[in-house]
Formats: C-alpha cells, structure tokens, sequence
C-alpha cells in the first residue's frame, strides 16, 4: 500500500457507504491508492474539477492537438519530449522534418542531441500523466476525436 494515501486500516469493516462512494461508485482512499496521492487531493479534485478522475484542469498543448502527452509522444517519435514541444509550438506538429529550417535534433559539433535515452526513466518526464482518468465521463469522446484525424 502506497505511504502517501493516509489512509488507516480499521480492525472492524465499515458496513456504510460515504457520501462520496455513492457519488462515484468507490471510497476515495481506492482512488487515490491507484493514482499514489493522497485522499485530500482526490477530494480537491473534486472541488476544483467536479469529478476525482479530471486530473488537470485542462489539457497540455500536446494532449490538444495530438491526444497524447509530450512523453508519450517523445516515446513513438523517439525524440526528448522537450524537442517534441518546441516541435508542436514551432510548426504545429511533432513530424515536420520537411518544414524545419534550424535543426533542434544536433549540437554544434554535429552529435545527435539527448539521444542516450537517460529521459526515459527520469520521473521528471515519466510522471507526467494524461490530464483525463479513463474512468472520466468524458474520456471516450476526448480520445475519440483524435482517433478520427
């Protein structure tokens, strides 16, 4: 069980259901040991967002266009998911070899840049999380218009 949940095993089981379990159908502390936060945040998000599974309060510019977070997309185009947003603010997509007129991939001297792969396990990029949980109301009609294009 993750340390930061605050939740506190009882020896007797709790036979009623909070509020918030009939709201959303289950108690917070399952919520937030699934996500590693705390039981405050899942009740914050519910104040701020109106539902525990919203995560943001709206989506990063790469989770607008494409559907998928600037890790996931450095992962498919095997690039540093900061080339893949200076890419999407530059040109307005991740794949335009074509429409670069500076190369963001290669330092002066000519050696491929951040290609040794250390992005990939840094919790800074590994963290980052889309801002909808699939348990969201709303998360099959966000994906859905992406899967259109």
């Amino acid at each position: 069980m993750p340390k930061k949940t605050g939740f506190i095993k009882t020896h007797r089981p709790m036979f009623a259901k909070s509020k918030f379990e009939q709201r959303w159908g289950e108690p917070a502390y399952k919520i937030a040991q699934r996500e590693d936060v705390s039981i405050t945040s899942i009740h914050m998000r519910v104040r701020n967002y109106g539902s525990p599974y919203q995560r943001k309060a709206k989506p990063s510019l790469a989770e607008e266009l494409t559907g998928k977070t600037f890790y996931e997309l450095g992962i498919e185009y095997e690039m540093h998911p900061f080339t893949a947003y200076q890419r999407l603010t530059k040109y307005g997509k991740v794949d335009c070899e074509a429409e670069m007129t500076d190369n963001f991939t290669k330092t002066k001297s000519g050696h491929p840049l951040w290609n040794d792969g250390s992005w990939k396990t840094d919790s800074k990029y590994t963290r980052e999380r889309p801002w909808l949980m699939p348990e969201h109301h709303n998360y099959a009609e966000f994906k859905a218009q992406f899967e259109e294009k």
